[in-house]
């Protein structure tokens, strides 16, 4: 029995998941980590790591099974399933101490603050001192303004106040103590009215099976709000920073909030516009994608026309390389449809061709084909070339969840306007069992799904047996129905009849 498990792959093993997904530079590192004494005095494992690491980046060789390199690293020694398990699972320890100390390098203010709550704890006070004055100043004038620096500042202020408490001299602490209070406090608000907002926006593309259950009042909008008013308020007008972030978090709720809603996206583009460069990277691209949230939903309300606006922000975000933070490509499929949509939208068709191009490195490596064949077919339709759509529709192998709508949107107007109607009509069909099983959408989106295969149906009808007072009723339907999936097409369709 160990024999046969001796033959199997070790692709589904967790160490060569992870290996499969670390750079070059990385799988050095990794290699020096392992040399190291201080991380691991197993000499068995630095065998099998220069072993496995000859079949960097694929690991796809037929050979390379746990008997193989079971031998390799213990030669002339039978075959011992439990020892080799034992290998892969220090193994895998090792690279997750790796992972760690990649997050710690990242995060430099975290790793300041442990450094300085070691040398307080050690009575290195002349060392504290020199670092603290070191650390304050790289704090104020390198950082950028995010929610981690108002939370770096909270855990300094603490810092501060047990150095001095263990010095007996607590109360030259009460300042920190306020400073500790007022920015957790505007970490909270970030924090807080973030995951409100995601909570707000989900349902209008996702089936909500459970209801939010949130911990109390003070986590309710307008509490959220009314205490925000005041913060702001009494917030120094000297304080810069704080203003800003605070001003960034208000009008991100207020955007929610009804009739006020389009003048505080108006406000908020202008801040984040003239602010770019002071936000971290990471909350700059946050409060994007924020300002996009709000332009897709009015768009499906179709209040306002907000197409522009969205291509300007989309543009800024990649101008900014924003869909590439700590070295890792994260351009996700629900970003990529919405830049082609509002690209075309804005007739911006040679600027998508540049971007499904150059874009293909962002994507997940395991989505990149089916995900630019996408690209294409819409940008062939929006061309004419209707069977050069159908071919590249035909390569995606995998449809995802977010683009299977589209795909069966963009098959039945090829199909329509390629004049094979029956065909069209077949693969609405497809679409309505397709809404009528999905139990993933929201409500918004599956009706505005019926809508547009209502509309369709009546389209097809009026092709048929063409009435002009039909055709107009029908039209004017459309044109009131707000929320309709494709309006547009659809009335462009029916303007082609009438006349």
């Amino acid at each position: 029995m160990k024999n046969i498990h001796g033959q199997h792959s070790i692709s589904r093993f967790t160490i060569v998941k992870i290996l499969k997904k670390l750079s070059p530079k990385e799988i050095t590192e990794l290699e020096k980590l392992l040399n190291s004494p201080f991380f691991n005095n197993h000499t068995t494992l630095i065998k099998l790591y220069r072993e496995l690491k000859k079949y960097y980046p694929d690991f796809s060789d037929k050979k390379l099974t746990k008997k193989y390199l079971f031998e390799i690293i213990n030669p002339g020694k039978k075959y011992d399933d439990k020892l080799f398990q034992k290998y892969l699972s220090l193994l895998n320890k090792l690279s997750e101490e790796y992972l760690s100390i990649l997050e710690l390098r990242n995060d430099v203010n975290d790793r300041e603050l442990k450094v300085l709550y070691q040398l307080s704890k050690r009575d290195l006070s002349d060392v504290y001192s020199r670092k603290l004055n070191e650390f304050e100043n790289i704090l104020e004038t390198k950082s950028k303004i995010d929610d981690v620096y108002y939370l770096s500042k909270h855990r300094l202020s603490e810092i501060k106040f047990y150095h001095k408490s263990r010095g007996n001299n607590a109360v030259s602490g009460k300042t920190d103590l306020t400073d500790s209070y007022n920015n957790l406090v505007n970490y909270f608000l970030a924090v807080s009215s973030s995951s409100l907002n995601q909570v707000h926006s989900n349902q209008f593309s996702y089936s909500n099976t459970e209801p939010a259950i949130l911990s109390g009042k003070l986590f309710e909008r307008n509490e959220l709000e009314k205490n925000l008013a005041e913060i702001i308020k009494n917030t120094s007008s000297n304080d810069k920073k704080s203003l800003l972030f605070l001003e960034l978090i208000q009008n991100d709720l207020r955007m929610y909030s009804g009739k006020k809603g389009l003048k505080a996206y108006r406000d908020q583009k202008k801040i984040i516009f003239e602010n770019s460069d002071a936000l971290s990277d990471t909350m700059l691209l946050y409060y994007l994608k924020r300002l996009n949230v709000y332009c897709i939903i009015e768009n499906s309300r179709g209040i306002y026309d907000m197409q522009k606006d969205l291509f300007e922000n989309y543009k800024l975000i990649l101008e900014k390389k924003l869909f590439v933070l700590e070295g890792i490509p994260d351009l996700r499929i629900l970003d990529y449809r919405v830049i082609l949509a509002t690209a075309i939208k804005n007739n911006e068709l040679k600027w998508v061709e540049k971007f499904i191009n150059e874009s293909v490195h962002l994507i997940k490596e395991e989505s990149r084909e089916n995900i630019v064949n996408f690209g294409y077919a819409v940008l062939l339709f929006h061309k004419k070339n209707y069977s050069g759509s159908l071919d590249h529709i035909s390569m995606i192998n995998h449809e995802l969840f977010p683009i299977t709508v589209d795909i069966y949107i963009l098959r039945v107007k090829i199909f329509y306007e390629m004049g094979f109607f029956d065909t069209a009509q077949s693969v609405a069909e497809s679409l309505r069992h397709f809404i009528k099983n999905n139990r993933v959408m929201s409500d918004i989106m599956r009706n505005s799904l019926r809508d547009f295969y209502k509309y369709f149906t009546a389209l097809q009808k009026m092709k048929k047996n063409q009435s002009e007072v039909k055709i107009v009723k029908l039209l004017s339907d459309v044109e009131s129905n707000n929320g309709t999936w494709n309006k547009s097409w659809l009335i462009e369709k029916l303007n082609e009849l009438r006349n």
